[in-house]
C-alpha cells in the first residue's frame, strides 16, 4: 500500500511540480489524440484508394525512409538552434500538410505520388521534432522520475490514443477520412500554442558553422562506437524492428484477408494494442525499479515475440475465433512491449550525457530504423508468393530467439560497471 502511495505521489509531484514538463507532455497528449485518429484513417485511406499490399510497404518505407537518411544529421543539427523553435515550427508545418492531404482526398484528386511525398515530408519534420523532445525530458524533471515518465505517464498518453482509435472507424463512417484528418490537423496547431508557452532549459549558445556542425555529428558517432553497450543494443534493436514490420504494413491486409472485417477492425486492433499499452505501463512504472532494468528488457522483447506468434493463428485455424485470438494477442503484445521501451529509454536517458542527448538520440533512431525500410522491401517483396499469417509467424519465433541478445549484452555491461565501480573505491586511500 504505501509503495503505491509513492507511485501516486510520484506522479502527481511531476505533474504539478515540474510545469514545464506538464506543458511539453499536455502538448505531445494532445497531438498524439490527433494521430491515433490519422492512423486509423490514413492507413485504411491508401487501402482503399489502392487494395494494394505492396503499396502499404511501399507507403511505409517512405515513411520511415526520412529516418534512415537525415536523422542523424537532424539531431545535430538542432543542438546550434532554438529546440523550442524547432518544435513550434514542426507542429504547424506537420498540421499543414495533413491539411492539405484532407482537402485533396475530399476533392477526390489525392493520388499515390502525393501520398509518398506528404507521408516523406512529415516524417522529415519528425527527424528534427523527435531530437529536440528526447533531450529536452531529462532536463525538465529529476533522474529519479526517468521510469515513471517512461512507463507509467506514457499509460496516459495510451489511454488518449485508445480514446481516438476507439471512436475514429465510427468517424470515417459517419464524417468521413477528410473529418478525421481535420481534427488530426487541428491537434497539431494546438499543440503549438502551447508548446509556445513553455520555458525551455537554458543551454549554451552554439555558433553554426560547417566546421562545428562536422565536429559535434562526429563526436555523436565517436560516442556510440566507442560505447559498445549502446552499439550492441542498437545493433540487437534494429534486427527487432526489422522483424515488426509484416504487422506494421501489412495490418489493414490483416484485417480484411484473415478477420474479414472493414476500417472499423483496425479500430478494435488499436483499441486492444492500446489498453495492453496502459496496464503494461502502469505495471513496469510500479514494478520496474523492483525488477530491475535487465528483466524489465527480457520480459518486454520475449514476450512480445511470444505473443506475435500466437497473432498468426486466425489464418491457420478458426477452432478458436480469428476475432478473439487476434484481439487477445494484439492486446498482450501492447502488455509486453512497455517493459522494454520503458527499460531501454531509461538506460538511453541514465547512460547518455545530456548535453549529447539530442545527437545519440537521432543517431540511435537511425540505426533502429534502418530496420524498417529493408523489412519493407523484403517482406513487400515475400507477400508477394507467401501468405501473410506465415511471415507473422515466422518473424515471431525469430523475436523469440534474438530476445535474449540484447539481454544478456546489458546484463554484461552492468556486472562490468559493479566490477569497475568496486575497483575504484577499493583504490581511494584510507584518510
Amino acid at each position: 500500500m504505501k509503495k503505491n502511495n509513492e507511485n501516486s505521489i510520484s506522479l502527481i509531484n511531476i505533474i504539478k511540480n515540474y510545469k514545464a514538463y506538464s506543458k511539453l507532455f499536455t502538448a505531445n497528449l494532445i497531438s498524439r489524440f490527433g494521430d491515433s485518429l490519422d492512423a486509423i484513417a490514413y492507413s485504411y485511406m491508401v487501402y482503399a484508394l489502392t487494395g494494394s499490399k505492396a503499396l502499404l510497404a511501399l507507403v511505409f518505407l517512405f515513411n520511415v525512409l526520412p529516418s534512415l537518411l537525415i536523422s542523424s544529421f537532424a539531431g545535430a543539427a538542432v543542438d546550434f538552434f532554438s529546440k523550442k523553435k524547432i518544435v513550434v515550427l514542426g507542429d504547424i508545418l506537420r498540421g499543414s500538410v495533413v491539411t492539405i492531404t484532407a482537402i485533396l482526398f475530399m476533392r477526390n484528386s489525392l493520388e499515390v505520388w502525393q501520398i509518398l511525398m506528404f507521408t516523406f515530408i512529415n516524417s522529415v519534420i519528425e527527424s528534427f521534432v523527435s531530437p529536440c523532445k528526447f533531450s529536452t525530458i531529462p532536463r525538465l524533471i529529476d533522474e529519479k522520475y526517468y521510469l515513471m515518465v517512461n512507463s507509467s505517464l506514457q499509460s496516459i498518453v495510451k489511454f488518449i490514443e485508445l480514446i481516438g482509435m476507439g471512436i475514429a472507424g465510427v468517424l470515417i463512417g459517419t464524417l468521413g477520412i477528410p473529418f478525421v484528418m481535420g481534427v488530426d490537423a487541428i491537434t497539431f496547431f494546438i499543440s503549438a500554442l502551447i508548446i509556445l508557452t513553455v520555458k525551455f532549459p537554458v543551454e549554451e549558445k552554439k555558433s553554426f558553422t560547417f566546421k562545428n556542425y562536422f565536429k559535434s555529428y562526429g563526436e555523436g558517432f565517436k560516442y556510440i562506437f566507442n560505447k559498445k553497450i549502446i552499439l550492441t543494443l542498437v545493433l540487437s534493436l534494429a534486427l527487432f524492428n526489422f522483424l515488426l514490420t509484416p504487422v506494421s504494413i501489412f495490418m489493414p491486409a490483416y484485417v480484411d484477408e484473415l478477420l474479414k472485417m472493414g476500417p472499423e477492425g483496425l479500430s478494435y486492433l488499436g483499441l486492444s494494442l492500446t489498453l495492453g499499452n496502459i496496464l503494461g505501463g502502469i505495471l513496469a512504472g510500479t514494478f520496474g525499479k523492483k525488477i530491475g532494468y535487465t528483466k524489465m528488457m527480457f520480459i518486454g522483447l520475449f514476450f512480445t515475440g511470444a505473443f506475435y506468434t500466437i497473432f498468426a493463428l486466425p489464418g491457420f485455424t478458426t477452432i478458436i475465433s480469428p476475432k478473439l485470438s487476434a484481439f487477445s494477442s494484439i492486446a498482450l503484445i501492447g502488455l509486453a512491449i512497455p517493459f522494454a521501451n520503458a527499460a531501454l529509454s531509461t538506460i538511453s536517458m541514465t547512460i547518455i550525457p545530456k548535453e549529447m542527448l539530442a545527437r545519440i538520440g537521432s543517431f540511435l533512431g537511425m540505426f533502429t530504423q534502418s530496420a524498417l525500410p529493408l523489412g519493407s522491401l523484403v517482406f513487400g517483396a515475400l507477400i508477394l508468393t507467401t501468405s501473410l499469417q506465415t511471415l507473422i509467424l515466422v518473424t515471431g519465433i525469430c523475436l523469440v530467439l534474438f530476445s535474449f541478445v540484447p539481454t544478456m549484452v546489458y546484463s554484461k555491461f552492468v556486472k562490468s560497471e559493479a566490477k569497475q565501480s568496486e575497483v575504484s573505491v577499493n583504490e581511494v586511500p584510507a584518510s
